[in-house]
């Protein structure tokens, strides 16, 4: 692992070319964390420390991609939301009941709050107590430029959930409660949109433990129930989601997921994407739901990629 002086270079590199484009920032990160200098301001031995295991509140396990794989980077540490909209190939969105808003009820901000690298992450903070039902609130981040471009991607997000939240009640149709945390739609240009593959957020009442549960849309002919992952969700550290995502109709989609480096989900041969000519894929991360505590609902993402080859490297 390198010392205090080479992180202190990449650092300073950092700070240097903070106006500079949000994929060069993005892939110096990216360096950064490949030489053992991620982590919260952790030092060297803590850093090599933290790599080493499943990760800490400052910092995950696990490396990132290769910058030779890497199509698309963020990294919170513009300041803004540029990365994402800067190039006009995603955008940031506040919304209650689908209408864009700037109240609290839908919070979407770079904070300062917790960070796995550098000093930022993007923060969500959604309303979602049971009074304010049938409101629904939304922050999120979205980019359509790469799965447009390339329809079999691996993407990439850190969580950082601060603690336990529950999604309630359950029913009989499945409640009222829900957590959108990752999303694709399938878009077209002649406006037909389709919410296709989604990763909830869950909870066990009685095990006091959270989880994801996947769902891909009956709509395009997927006789799949929602799926439930063998793996708990931890709170209090970061901890890594990836998606291959391969965005295609009739049957001939796949998505796999991955959960610190741990397959979760496996799912061949089904169809992600409407039968159009002009349809394409939207990549979303995003806290938007209701019927959850506590509220507001928040959590932290980091350290996001887009890549055409695995983004998670062990740890």
């Amino acid at each position: 692992m390198p010392g205090p002086v080479a992180c202190s270079k990449i650092a300073q590199t950092m700070q240097t070319h903070t106006k500079t484009s949000s994929l060069f920032l993005a892939l110096i990160v990216v360096t950064a964390l490949l030489n053992g200098c991620g982590g919260g301001g952790s030092s060297s031995s803590e850093s090599s420390s933290s790599e080493s295991s499943s990760g800490g509140a400052g910092g995950g396990g696990g490396t990132i991609t290769p910058p030779a794989q890497a199509i698309w980077g963020a990294s919170a540490e513009t300041g803004n939301f540029s990365e994402w909209n800067g190039d006009g190939g995603g955008d940031v969105f506040r919304r209650l009941n689908d209408v864009d808003v700037t109240s609290s009820d839908a919070i979407a901000e770079i904070s300062q709050d917790q960070a796995r690298s550098g000093q930022r992450s993007v923060k969500f903070s959604i309303r979602t107590d049971p009074a304010f039902y049938p409101n629904a609130a939304k922050a999120q981040v979205v980019r359509w430029n790469e799965p447009r471009q390339n329809t079999d991607l691996y993407y990439s997000v850190w969580f950082f959930i601060p603690q336990l939240f529950d999604v309630y009640p359950e029913g009989p149709d499945r409640g009222q409660g829900w957590l959108n945390m990752f999303q694709f739609h399938s878009v077209s240009d002649a406006g037909r949109v389709h919410s296709g593959v989604v990763l909830f957020g869950r909870s066990n009442p009685i095990a006091r433990t959270n989880y994801f549960e996947l769902f891909l849309s009956p709509d395009f002919g997927n006789n799949i129930g929602p799926l439930n992952s063998p793996v708990d969700m931890p709170f209090g550290r970061w901890f890594n989601v990836e998606m291959r995502m391969k965005c295609a109709a009739n049957g001939q989609g796949l998505v796999q997921v991955w959960q610190d480096g741990v397959q979760i989900f496996n799912l061949p041969n089904v169809t992600t994407n409407q039968p159009y000519a002009d349809a394409y894929c939207h990549w979303m991360v995003n806290a938007y739901g209701q019927f959850i505590s506590p509220s507001p609902t928040v959590f932290y993402v980091d350290d996001l990629v887009i890549s055409t080859g695995r983004v998670w490297q062990g740890g």
